[in-house]
């Protein structure tokens, strides 16, 4: 395993990303970043955190930087353009990978996980999804709300874009399979509860991909 910095071609021009390459992966996993219009990148430590237990559990991971932010070109596209980031991101990932014929994972904190989600829900090589503080109160989730993919929504107890009350109405409708957990004390960065939701990430991948 090793970690390298580069350049992925994107619809809008080169998306600046993370490969956390592996020689052998069980699985490929994307994760895309919170807000960019609210200081969010691939540097976040939801993002950071959730890319390396993905690696440690075997994958090849990529975390990248939607159009528009930071060192990749293009502009904010509302969540709707930067679904073909998030295309573009697997379309690497699949080719760099592709004598391995691993399932992949789509995985997104806040904005990510409501734009990763949408798209892999109809992307027909996502076999996996990872929502972590989804935003109930900012986006509309129809688009996934009925897809059969294996699903895990994680969410902080004291996560000021979801309140607890959203949750089990949320829950009712998503469609089987489907596993969320509340962190408790956590807020929407899961701060100083990191490892809680590595351990919920960890658990949820060994299990569904029998590792």
């Amino acid at each position: 395993m090793f970690v390298k910095s580069k350049f992925i071609p994107g619809p809008a021009g080169k998306l600046e990303s993370v490969l956390y390459a592996h020689e052998s992966p069980t699985f490929l996993a994307v994760v895309c970043h919170p807000h960019p219009l609210f200081q969010g990148t691939m540097h976040n430590k939801v993002v950071v955190s959730a890319a390396k237990v993905l690696n440690k559990l075997g994958g090849a991971v990529l975390r990248f930087n939607f159009r528009g932010v930071m060192a990749s070109d293009g502009e904010y596209g509302e969540g709707i353009a930067e679904e073909e980031d998030v295309d573009a991101a697997i379309d690497f990932l699949t080719t760099e990978y592709y004598q391995h014929q691993a399932p992949v994972i789509v995985c997104g904190f806040s904005f990510g996980a409501w734009v990763g989600l949408k798209h892999g829900a109809k992307d027909d090589r996502v076999g996996f999804l990872i929502g972590l503080g989804l935003p109930l109160k900012m986006f509309s989730t129809i688009d996934f709300m009925y897809s059969t993919k294996p699903k895990l929504i994680v969410w902080g107890d004291q996560d000021e874009f979801c309140p607890l009350g959203e949750i089990e109405p949320f829950f009712q409708q998503l469609a089987e399979p489907k596993t969320i957990h509340i962190v408790p004390k956590a807020d929407h960065f899961f701060t100083g509860k990191l490892n809680l939701l590595t351990q919920h990430i960890e658990g949820w991948v060994n299990t569904e991909l029998g590792l």
